[in-house]
């Protein structure tokens, strides 16, 4: 019985692990041996660099590695998409907000949009839109979510 109340006191002794804070909203603190820092691209970067890039906000982390050595990697925010300006979509059809099927391979469709209802950057953009479809009444909009 001693010896497993001995062991239960060294437990916190040998055990080691990282502790992660959130100083606010955007920031986030680990306390590790050694971390070492990642660009976008998967080159090491200093810790200063990371912080000014992190503060673009053009970015997220994601942080793999090991308890003893963490790797914190910066991800796109926003990856960049291929556009397709231009390119031919697959044909293909789908329906509206009133079940109306909107067939992709039409002449008329100028401008596609896709969105999704959770985001504000694409609710606004379609408000954007719905002010520019009322100065070219001639091209067709249609929004995808």
């Amino acid at each position: 019985m001693k010896n497993i109340l001995f062991l239960f006191m060294l437990l916190p002794f040998v055990c080691h692990a990282q502790k992660v804070t959130q100083i606010n909203k955007n920031e986030i603190c680990i306390e590790g041996d050694t971390i070492l820092y990642f660009d976008a691209e998967g080159f090491s970067i200093t810790e200063q660099a990371h912080s000014d890039s992190l503060k673009t906000h053009k970015y997220i982390i994601s942080i793999i590695g090991t308890d003893e050595k963490p790797e914190i990697h910066l991800v796109y925010k926003y990856p960049k998409l291929e556009t397709l300006m231009g390119k031919t979509l697959p044909l293909c059809t789908f329906s509206d907000i009133n079940s109306k099927p909107v067939k992709i391979d039409e002449k008329d469709i100028t401008v596609i949009s896709f969105w999704d209802k959770h985001c504000g950057i694409c609710i606004r953009e379609l408000t954007v839109l719905d002010i520019i479809a009322e100065d070219y009444s001639n091209v067709h909009f249609v929004a995808l979510t």
